[in-house]
């Protein structure tokens, strides 16, 4: 078994992550799941030999008044054999911080992440995985880890850039315009335009790492009658959505889940158009 050797960078409570037998009563688990990224890459033979583990914060609710004890445990996988934890724990919730991780995993080494939550009530102490195929946490020890890289065997990806940026686009009817602004990197960014869409890609990332979508918001406001819709997303991300009834006076507004690769595209849905202005504004953000 492959030994491995790690240095919290973050001040965490080290404990073992040991599935329990009891089960806390109509107890939610949601948050999350457990990441890790390589910061240093062999670039001849593809061999990582220090990386990050992070995950949560994970959040559980007991259907009743009691706040639950969490734990969280992050468990990375190489080949099936390699059995090591990370965690930390806190009342209601658990966020494990960037921890710093020497190892060796080749690009030929089939490399996964494990999330576990330990969840401790009057009721006793259960244990829920994260289950990569469907995204949720369950109590059964079957779900699926999630594997590095949408399941691809290989290297550990490299650590991620967050580019940030906002395009404004605005309208009268059907008519409309965009502009990209506070970008971030400062130059380098290209966009293309579709039907009420625009797609941008930012430079590329600095040496050892990737780009890498983070946070996305979007907010719509229709000054007139009809509804207006805007939606920002990335590739293999999260997608958020906003929706304007008019007339308004106040944007409405969305806020998609971490993550995804570019490009970063905004689109506007304009239902039962008035001669009026209405506008949407995508966000990009760390």
């Amino acid at each position: 078994m492959r030994k491995w050797l790690v240095v919290a960078l973050c001040a965490a409570t080290s404990a073992a992550v040991t599935p329990g037998a009891a089960t806390a009563s109509h107890t939610v688990v949601t948050g999350t799941p457990c990441s890790v990224y390589a910061l240093q890459n062999d670039e001849v033979t593809g061999q990582s030999t220090e990386g990050v583990i992070e995950g949560g914060p994970v959040v559980a609710v007991s259907g009743t008044a009691e706040i639950p004890f969490v734990t969280l445990g992050c468990r990375l996988v190489v080949n099936g054999s390699t059995d090591w934890y990370q965690v930390a724990s806190g009342d209601g919730t658990a966020t494990l911080n960037p921890t710093r991780v020497a190892f060796s995993a080749s690009p030929s080494d089939s490399v996964t992440m494990c999330t576990l939550v330990e969840v401790t009530t009057s009721h006793g102490t259960a244990t829920y995985y994260y289950d990569a195929a469907t995204a949720t946490y369950s109590q059964s020890s079957g779900a699926l880890c999630s594997g590095v890289q949408n399941g691809y065997s290989g290297p550990i990806p490299p650590a991620p850039f967050y580019p940030m940026g906002i395009i404004d686009i605005t309208g009268y009817g059907s008519a409309w315009t965009y502009s990209l602004n506070n970008v971030f990197p400062p130059t380098g960014w290209t966009c293309t335009t579709g039907v009420l869409e625009v797609s941008c890609d930012p430079p590329p990332a600095p040496p050892g790492t990737v780009n890498n979508c983070r946070i996305l918001t979007v907010r719509a406001l229709n000054h007139g009658l009809g509804t207006v819709s805007g939606n920002a997303r990335c590739l293999n991300g999260g997608s958020a959505n906003a929706t304007s009834a008019g007339p308004a006076t106040s944007p409405t507004v969305g806020v998609s889940a971490p993550g995804g690769e570019f490009p970063w595209k905004c689109k506007v849905t304009v239902i039962q158009p008035i001669a009026a202005p209405w506008e949407v504004t995508c966000t990009i953000s760390h």
